[in-house]
């Protein structure tokens, strides 16, 4: 989920801390396989163009 709402380095921390983890346990367990990630963002982009909002712009990370 955290790759899907594209949290920061500062921010991807403080969730693994309030996880009661380290950055390296979050990074090797839960990481989303490429293909799911992909999945997650096609899905955003044609939700937002079904509901009438403009494509986002060259270079947007979802």
């Amino acid at each position: 989920m955290s790759q899907i709402i594209n949290l920061n380095d500062n921010e991807l921390e403080q969730l693994a801390n309030y996880l009661g983890h380290d950055m390296a346990v979050h990074r090797e367990y839960y990481r989303l396989p490429q293909e799911s990630l992909f999945l997650a963002k096609v899905s955003k982009l044609l939700f937002a163009m079904e509901a009438g909002k403009p494509p986002p712009p060259p270079g947007y990370d979802f």
